[in-house]
């Protein structure tokens, strides 16, 4: 089991608490900040926009020299002509300061170096003068993390608590699959009260959209009403909850109109109940103990490194929220104001997220809530933009790419930075001192990668004066720009605003869903990335399910034996349950405990409200041992398979419990006292022994047996013949299916390939080592032919396989009469050279190219 799933990293060391307070608390008094930049007057608080020469001239830069460099501390004496004699924190050149101060530190031991021992007797301490030896300390910190850069991510272990024993309720009501039963209770009652409001057409729509009033949208309404009605338990539903103790948009009465609601939800209920049940009766089968959602330990906010976070987006706000609040807790506040309709434009999503349903949505935060971004950055020089994304599609941002998030002013020409998707790839801008105003060029991933897929993904942009920019996806470096090393971004802009979804033009929307979003004020390492991905991202838990008593029947006697899977709201619609592992919470318990043949677990299945759903059981087909040899400090993982279930009554109500076709001793007495009868043999026709090889694989055949690299352009370019011929190709391996279509495709693929082939010297050079190809056929003798263009066609393109011998004469044959001719056919040689066929006497490679082509394009490569 990954040792993220169970580890958390620790903080690492806050560093420079002081510094950090003194930088924030000037921040924060910013809330004022005029649209337009003003430079700082005090030219120790200037971006630097020098040179950096190398990593550890950064780290010097950054945990010492911009820590020190204020007039309130180090910058008024220790410059060139300054009071003091080493200008370790000279403004102009960060490397001769870096030099300077190696005069005055001991590399071995900071705490003996000039620099603190001068301070620790109360030199200029920005404390005061009587705390020499706080500042003193101060500057020990900031040596150590310049001259002993930890790459360690520590973690600190989640610690399990048992959850309450809980017996599963087989007695728990579902919802109806379809709307039919809604649309004829609840339903019309909503839309005769609520619509004015709730409904996606009112002049002011307020999600939950239950009250849609057109029966076309009941799916719609039904959907949303759900989370809001409790059929086990019909007064608590928050519809009637809201009427009845909140008073909320009562139509008349509110106590008569709760109980004219609640009238409707208990009829819902009632069908519900009398639907043909498949209620479990779990006395014959292997069960665990049951549990809801919130029983478990929660998995997420550890094991990640964001000590220089400076804005922090988990998108936890949740349903109604307009604002997406920036949990950072760095200087003033970032939060990012919600625009567009709740449910039309843009909707919160279960298990933490936005997700930007058109062009009106949007997120943005003011100019001055901005500007803290611009201060730390601009002063660090260097930053980290970190998402947690789902894309809407792959076809957006053709023409004109799709802004995700930006820091940027509103007419498309100017930024700090924008991280945006054009099609299958993402992009990153970046202003500084390389770059224009636009920060172009923008950096992207490569085509071939396809980088934006439909589905989660970790995505990481970075910049710093040594590496430049770097965009990396799921852990991994995608595209980087070391042209930009050395830059600075003292040119960025202070009046520009952070917004996510759009551009502030709104002429650049992005359909797609965050699920987080920080900004470091530091360029994350690569170890840092892949261990922020590692650590996942939402709302997840680890659910404890407790098999004691299962076990017990078996005569062993465990106390506090679970099986552990981590469950996480996936999104509005689902649960995500993933890696199951035995563990025990028993102190005293040792894997010796463990018989030695073992306890076996087949054909678990989750069960949820009494029943066991048909869709999502990826474990049903497990079948494994815990033996003491495979127990570990974190248990003993049974499968690395995750799965998706449908959320049925919601988070607050679902229960959850396992079911198991054998645990330890105990089997399921469903399939083991009535076991399936085998099927009767098959009297249909067979299927074929042989195969079609489909488009890709024909294109990847062809490539192989050639030598020729399938990517280049005359074969799949925009206009290459592959890309044209593609969609004519076979689609499946079904031999009935082929068609003549299919065969002029190949045919004409093959000709592309033997083409190339011919035409490059040195590939012709080697596939065809005898062949005089400026010659002109008539110098050609038949047997000449054969062993220098027939043979070496055979030996590459016919497999070397001793049951076909026939079968290769047969070719050879073909191929020798193919350009010999037979019957009234003259061939290849006879027709290129006799004027009876309006031809001429052609150098020998068109010959070769057709002798090639016909066996390329055969049943040779095109059956498998």
């Amino acid at each position: 089991m990954p040792t993220s799933r169970f580890h958390f990293a620790a903080q690492l060391a806050k560093t420079a608490a002081l510094g950090l307070t003194l930088t924030l608390a000037l921040s924060a008094c910013q809330d004022t900040v005029t649209p337009t930049a003003q430079l700082p007057t005090d030219e120790t608080k200037r971006a630097y926009t020098g040179s950096v020469a190398n990593e550890e001239v950064r780290r010097f830069k950054n945990e010492v020299w911009d820590k020190l460099r204020g007039s309130d501390r180090c910058g008024s004496c220790h410059i060139p002509d300054g009071a003091a004699p080493t200008p370790f924190v000279r403004q102009d050149d960060v490397n001769l300061a870096h030099s300077a101060a190696l005069g005055i530190v001991n590399t071995e031991a900071p705490e003996q170096s000039l620099m603190v021992t001068k301070v620790a007797e109360g030199h200029q301490c920005w404390l005061g003068s009587n705390e020499g030896a706080s500042c003193a300390a101060q500057l020990v910190v900031y040596l150590r993390n310049w001259l002993y850069p930890s790459s360690a991510l520590s973690s600190e272990e989640v610690k399990l608590e048992a959850p309450t024993l809980r017996t599963p309720d087989t007695s728990t009501l579902s919802f109806p699959t379809d709307a039919n039963s809604f649309q004829t209770t609840v339903w019309p009652v909503l839309v005769e009260n609520c619509a004015s409001c709730h409904a996606d057409d009112a002049a002011i729509p307020i999600a939950p959209f239950f009250a849609q009033p057109n029966v076309a949208d009941i799916q719609v309404a039904y959907d949303a009403a759900k989370p809001k009605i409790d059929l086990n338990s019909v007064p608590s539903s928050r519809i009637v909850v809201r009427l009845r103790e909140e008073f909320h948009n009562c139509w008349s009465d509110c106590a008569s109109n709760a109980d004219e609601l609640e009238a409707e939800v208990q009829r819902l209920a009632d069908v519900a109940a009398a639907l043909p049940g498949d209620e479990l009766s779990l006395d014959a089968i292997p069960n665990s103990k049951a549990l809801y959602i919130y029983d478990g330990t929660v998995a997420s906010g550890g094991g990640r490194v964001d000590e220089n976070l400076i804005a922090l987006y988990k998108f936890d706000d949740g349903e109604g929220d307009t604002l997406i609040n920036d949990s950072s807790g760095v200087g003033s506040a970032a939060d990012l104001q919600l625009q567009g309709t709740e449910g039309i434009d843009y909707r919160w999503l279960g298990g933490w997220g936005i997700e930007f349903l058109t062009s009106q949505g949007r997120a943005l935060a003011t100019p001055q809530a901005s500007a803290k971004l611009h201060d730390m950055i601009t002063t660090s020089g260097e930053y980290t933009l970190e998402a947690w994304l789902i894309p809407g599609n792959v076809t957006q941002g053709a023409d004109d790419p799709s802004a995700i998030i930006s820091y940027s002013a509103g007419n498309n020409t100017e930024r700090n930075f924008t991280l945006r998707q054009r099609l299958y790839n993402y992009d990153y801008l970046n202003r500084s001192s390389e770059t224009n105003g636009n920060g172009e060029q923008a950096l992207a991933t490569l085509d071939d990668d396809e980088a934006v897929q439909t589905t989660l993904q970790h995505v990481v942009a970075t910049f710093d004066p040594t590496n430049g920019r770097r965009l990396y996806v799921n852990g991994e470096l995608k595209a980087s720009l070391a042209a930009e090393a050395g830059a600075h971004l003292a040119d960025w802009d202070d009046s520009f605003a952070l917004m996510l979804g759009n551009e502030a033009s709104g002429s650049q929307p992005w359909s797609g869903s965050i699920r987080f979003l920080g900004i470091h004020s530091r360029a994350l390492t690569p170890e840092q990335i892949g261990f922020n991905f590692d650590a996942g991202v939402g709302e997840r838990y680890y659910l404890l399910f407790n098999i004691d008593e299962e076990l017990a029947k078996g005569g062993l006697d465990f106390n506090e034996a679970y099986i552990m899977l981590e469950v996480a709201r996936f999104d509005t619609y689902s649960y995500l349950f993933a890696e199951p592992t035995f563990i025990s919470l028993d102190e005293n318990f040792q894997p010796g405990d463990i018989p030695a043949a073992g306890i076996r677990v087949a054909g678990m299945r989750i069960g949820l409200n009494g029943k066991e759903p048909a869709a999502g059981q990826a474990y049903v087909h497990l079948d494994t041992l815990i033996r003491e040899e495979d127990y570990g400090p974190r248990g003993q993982q049974l499968s690395d398979l995750g799965t998706i279930l449908a959320i049925d009554g919601g988070p607050e109500r679902d229960e959850f419990f396992l079911t198991f076709d054998i645990l330890n001793t105990e089997q399921d007495g469903r399939i083991y006292s009535n076991p399936i009868q085998p099927f009767p043999p098959f009297s249909g026709d067979t299927a074929s022994a042989i195969g079609l090889r489909t488009f890709d694989e024909i294109n990847a055949t062809m490539a192989v047996l050639t030598g020729i690299d399938p990517k280049q352009h005359a074969i799949s370019g925009p206009d290459g013949t592959y890309t044209l011929v593609r969609q004519q190709l076979p689609a499946n391996t079904n031999i009935g299916g082929f068609v003549s279509a299919h065969q002029v495709g190949v045919a004409q693929l093959a000709i592309e390939y033997c083409h190339i082939l011919v035409e490059d010297n040195a590939l012709r050079g080697t596939f065809f080592p005898d062949v005089d190809f400026s010659a002109t056929l008539n110098t050609i003798d038949v047997s000449q032919w054969e062993s220098s263009v027939v043979t070496p066609l055979i030996e590459r393109f016919v497999a070397n396989d001793p049951t076909s011998v026939t079968q290769e004469a047969q070719i050879r044959t073909v191929l020798r009469e193919l350009f010999s001719g037979y019957g009234s056919y003259p061939g290849l040689r006879n027709a290129q050279c006799n004027s009876d066929y309006q031809g001429t006497c052609s150098p020998t490679r068109i010959a070769v190219k057709a002798s090639c082509a016909a066996l390329l394009g055969s049943a040779v490569t095109l059956i498998q």
